[in-house]
């Protein structure tokens, strides 16, 4: 016997979320055309439910009760395709709520008022974003800085230096948290000494534990500081090879701009500002010598149409958004 609970956006994006992650694949959301005229009503926080109050039965009862919804969302189908049992999904969610709740995170799913405007409009965007630091970096002005992790000094130094330069100016930086480029963005940003930080770390994992373990004094150092870390896995999903190449659309879709620091031919740098001129983001790439090998795709994007700067004072000069 199923208890059909009251429809709800906001339920159906953390459902589509859990599915997305344990089938591994990007299922879109409810939007047809009378979802959309709801959307606003969605967003107003009076209208919404706390998830976190939510029992185990609870979500049993809304997923048994969506499984015959003549017009069901794009979970219910692959739950029978992938025989996901409506209390085996409900136990992903309940328990994944209950790990972001204990260490004082957020999950802020599509129809949040947190939702970022930008990524919302990606052809792809996640369901849910799990956060950990200050929320308000979310409606900030954001600039996006990636880079080589076998970075040259220039490059470290130009996007640490960047970074520092757009904080001081109210940007907030995103960035992946890797080696080289990404790592000297969220230090230029800390060096800023703006509380709270003023920079997002997108990982490609869960936030249970933040990879690469070798910069664990820098993510203890933004932590302190308030900064944002932003996931899409469930709390304690481990990266895997193919989760960084996803995590890209994020970074791009969060960002205004992107500015290339370094890319050799092939590079999650680059494959990022590909992406973001997919997505009709403006990218800047920092000009190098012309022998230096860890700048071929940098090169090949100024050639393709991308915005070259010479140093952070020539971006600064160029990009007068703040």
């Amino acid at each position: 016997w199923r208890v059909c609970m009251p429809y709800s956006l906001q339920l159906e994006a953390i459902i589509t979320h859990a599915v997305s992650q344990l089938a591994y694949k990007w299922l879109p959301l409810p939007l047809s055309f009378p979802t959309r005229l709801l959307l606003a009503e969605a967003m107003q926080v009076s209208e919404r439910i706390d998830p976190f109050h939510l029992t185990l039965g609870y979500w049993h009862s809304y997923i048994e009760g969506q499984r015959d919804n003549v017009s069901a969302s794009a979970w219910v189908g692959v739950c029978e395709r992938r025989s996901f049992s409506p209390m085996g999904l409900a136990t992903v969610i309940f328990d994944n709520l209950l790990q972001i709740h204990r260490h004082e995170a957020s999950l802020i799913d599509y129809f949040h008022p947190l939702y970022p405007y930008l990524l919302r409009h990606i052809q792809d965007p996640p369901a849910c974003l799990t956060c950990m630091g200050d929320l308000s970096l979310l409606s900030k002005p954001k600039l996006g800085i990636v880079g080589s992790r076998k970075a040259s000094d220039f490059a470290y130094q130009e996007s640490r230096a960047l970074a520092q330069a757009l904080a001081e100016k109210g940007a907030v930086v995103v960035s992946g948290g890797a080696l080289g480029c990404d790592a000297a963005a969220h230090l230029g940003a800390l060096e800023s000494d703006i509380l709270p930080a003023p920079t997002i770390v997108v990982f490609a994992g869960g936030l249970h534990k933040f990879y690469p373990q070798c910069l664990d004094s820098l993510f203890t150092r933004l932590k302190r500081q308030k900064a944002l870390f932003v996931s899409e896995r469930l709390w304690e999903y481990p990266a895997r090879p193919m989760d960084f190449p996803v995590r890209i659309r994020i970074i791009a879709g969060l960002s205004s701009y992107l500015a290339l620091m370094q890319a050799a031919a092939k590079s999650g740098a680059l494959k990022t500002a590909s992406y973001a001129l997919e997505q009709g983001r403006e990218v800047y790439v920092l000009v190098h010598e012309s022998d230096d090998v860890r700048a071929e795709g940098s090169r090949r994007l100024i050639e393709e149409g991308a915005l070259p700067f010479q140093s952070y004072q020539d971006f600064l000069s160029l990009v007068l958004m703040y």
